[in-house]
């Protein structure tokens, strides 16, 4: 206050020089002029006064501005919350022939009306609550506001020697409220896009200094600094500033920052509050798939696809796409999408797409129900087995839901005939039973395997000899005619059959058989040697025959040397 004062001084001064020089420049003109001697010295008289008199009127104000006055500085008005403390910011200035009795002695007091004395002031604070009088601080804190009433309070300062001095300059204006004074959120509004950084400020009045309010953020998204800041007119607020990242997650959620205040008269705290609710602008998020009618379908049947997202601003475009492994077919657009569905196209997902960006769904399995198919038999041991081996069947399907009843069918021609279910089955093999096959059910329905050939490998059976040609065959036979009969020779036929030697049985059936063939031979022989001897020729035959190797004279030849008779 006191440099103000000095400028002001010495502006005035200067006026005052340039108003001066431009009277005597005058008054020298008018010397020049021929006039009367006795009007030209009264006006030069007249005119050296008035500039005199302005001189010590200008040195006189000027020396009471440089050398400084009694002047205070302090709000217009505050408001009390009831019950609390509250501080009074305040600094005086005082004539400079009275600075030298600013000491420690000084005190300050507080009333309700300009002037007053030690004696009958309201408010008499000590030491400890007041500032440093000596550096003309004037500051004081009341920590029981009840002794303040609504009014406006002026400040008097007492040393013990010559200083003393009410300030009726400027008073303060004391409201008491019972309701904490409102907070203040910057920036009221927040529109920012999802990863913006952004910084909250809230500030909250702080009327005393030794106990300023506690904010808190709701919700707490970030790291938060609290400072105690000072106004233009020496009051402060306590301030807090919560910096955080954007997300989607804070959109449309209320953002609110709380002071609370404490009362030094025992009643409870009180709470102020004020928020806001952050736009945030984000791409497509939360995306899902339903599908109606939910649940298990069965194949080749209707189902609608809908696609739902979270985005700000709303989705303007919904794609949809069929999975099929890594490939992904498009196959429409919009919201909602009908389709019919099978056992091989199953698997869906969409996307979503705003002004932010683009968002996608995750893949929806839709349970397409339906019967047994690619049903397969396998064999174990695979490969040829040996007849009377034991083998295990496994019967295995794609269905949907799973197979509940595996059964097994022994194939005979067009005879199929039940042999047992599950999905395995063990089973003895032979040359006659061989050809299997299983079938496959759940609720949709059944289906069938092909049939399985097992190669059963087995010794030799039903071992036969056939001749070729077949019937009676003549090798060198004799004929007969009406005149003798001869016999031939014996006829060896030579038979080929194939063998298989298997084991110690080839031999055995190879030996039987050269003994059945030795024993038909003799028999034969004896045979036809008994019937030879019971044939004779008769007496008419003419015909002579030649026995080579026969002895003649043998009876049973005779006829051979009987001439025959003339007719």
């Amino acid at each position: 206050m006191k440099e103000i004062s000095k400028f002001y001084a010495k502006i005035t001064f200067l006026s005052f020089l340039d108003s001066l020089r431009f009277r005597l420049n005058i008054i020298f003109v008018e010397e020049k002029v021929p006039q009367e001697k006795d009007s030209f010295k009264l006006h030069f008289f007249a005119t050296k006064m008035a500039a005199t008199l302005t001189f010590l009127l200008i040195s006189s104000l000027l020396q009471g501005a440089l050398c400084g006055t009694f002047n205070v500085s302090m709000p217009q008005n505050i408001n009390v919350l009831r019950g609390s403390c509250v501080t009074i910011p305040c600094s005086f200035d005082v004539d400079s022939r009275f600075e030298k009795y600013l000491d420690d002695t000084c005190k300050a007091y507080w009333n309700d009306s300009p002037s007053f004395t030690s004696e009958n002031a309201k408010l008499k604070p000590t030491k400890e609550i007041t500032g440093d009088l000596t550096k003309k601080d004037c500051t004081t804190t009341f920590n029981n506001a009840s002794l303040l009433q609504r009014s406006k309070y002026y400040f008097r300062l007492e040393c013990d020697n010559a200083l003393k001095y009410s300030f009726k300059q400027a008073g303060v204006d004391i409201s008491l409220i019972d309701d904490p004074p409102s907070l203040t959120l910057t920036p009221s509004t927040l529109e920012v896009k999802e990863g913006t950084s952004v910084s909250l400020t809230c500030s909250a009045p702080a009327p005393c200094w030794s106990h300023p309010p506690a904010l808190t953020w709701s919700p707490n998204l970030g790291q938060s600094q609290e400072t105690l800041q000072e106004n233009q007119d020496k009051t402060k607020v306590k301030t807090s500033v919560m910096s955080f990242t954007a997300s989607h997650l804070h959109h449309g959620n209320k953002i609110s920052c709380t002071a609370v205040y404490q009362k030094q008269d025992g009643s409870p705290d009180v709470t102020a509050e004020t928020s806001l609710t952050p736009d945030i602008s984000y791409s497509p998020k939360n995306i899902t798939v339903s599908v109606s009618p939910s649940g298990p379908v069965p194949e080749n049947s209707n189902v609608s696809l809908t696609c739902s997202s979270n985005a700000n601003p709303a989705v303007r475009n919904y794609t949809w796409y069929r999975a099929d492994g890594d490939q992904e077919t498009f196959i429409g657009t919009g919201t909602s999408l009908n389709i019919q569905v099978s056992r091989d196209t199953q698997s869906f997902f969409c996307n979503a797409e705003n002004e932010i960006g683009v968002g996608r769904s995750s893949s929806i399995q839709i349970d397409v129900q339906y019967s047994p198919k690619n049903i397969t038999v396998s064999v174990s041991p695979s490969g040829p087995v040996p007849e009377n081996s034991n083998v295990s069947l496994t019967c295995s399907s794609n269905a949907n839901p799973a197979v509940r009843n595996y059964t097994w069918y022994r194939a005979d021609g067009d005879h199929e005939s039940l042999i047992g279910t599950g999905t395995s089955l063990n089973i003895k093999v032979s040359r006659d039973r061989r050809t299997f096959f299983c079938n496959a059910e759940n609720e949709i329905g059944v289906g069938r395997s092909s049939s399985i050939q097992i190669d059963v490998q087995y010794s030799p059976k039903n071992i036969t000899v056939s001749v070729s040609p077949s019937g009676p065959v003549p090798e060198n036979s004799n004929a007969e005619n009406k005149i003798g009969f001869a016999r031939s020779n014996l006829t060896q036929v030579k038979v080929q059959w194939s063998e298989i030697y298997y084991g110690l049985y080839s031999g055995v059936v190879r030996w039987v058989l050269a003994g059945v063939f030795f024993s038909v031979s003799v028999i034969c022989a004896a045979c036809l040697c008994k019937l030879r001897k019971n044939v004779k020729p008769k007496e008419e035959d003419r015909t002579y025959m030649t026995l080579s190797g026969r002895t003649v004279s043998s009876s049973e030849y005779d006829v051979i040397n009987t001439a025959p008779k003339s007719q």
